[in-house]
């Protein structure tokens, strides 16, 4: 199986987006191309940290403060989706839920099962643990893309 060297900074989202421009991507040109994907990349990033900080909120009870960090989230969701489609070339939902069901696959059986082994390695239990359960819910996540693509025309 041939691997893929990717920055470790590039978040999941924004592989799943990135893999999807194919040769629409180069039309812009290569240097708009890589600002773009840089762009994006940290757009995941901020929807992901709003995301977990919002969720932090809540748990403290801090509605409030939850509900516009989730806000936020939102803004920077459609700054990425519009930056994907203007500048990587993504065109279609299903060709997106294509790539993320690759990357669930990808990440259930390959990426964690290796990271709980070598928890387990060093005596990680509760991380190997983790990991195990996350591989379960990517299992899951692929399933049932799989289910929405087939009711998708």
């Amino acid at each position: 199986m041939m691997k893929l060297k990717l920055p470790v900074s590039v978040s999941v989202l924004a592989l799943a987006l990135l893999a999807l421009g194919g040769c629409n991507r180069w039309r812009v040109g290569p240097s708009l191309v890589k600002q773009g994907d840089a762009a994006l990349a940290e757009k995941t990033r901020r929807i992901g940290a709003y995301l977990i900080t919002a969720n932090l909120a809540e748990k403290e009870g801090n509605i409030q403060a939850a509900i516009y960090l989730r806000q936020v989230a939102n803004e920077e969701l459609r700054h990425a989706s519009e930056l994907a489609t203007s500048l990587l070339g993504v065109q279609t939902a299903k060709q997106a839920i294509t790539s993320l069901q690759l990357l669930e696959t990808k990440a259930a059986t390959l990426t964690y099962p290796e990271i709980a082994a070598v928890a387990r390695r060093n005596s990680r239990k509760n991380t190997a643990r983790l990991f195990d359960a996350l591989s379960i819910d990517e299992n899951r996540h692929a399933a049932g893309l799989t289910a929405v693509m087939a009711g998708m025309p």
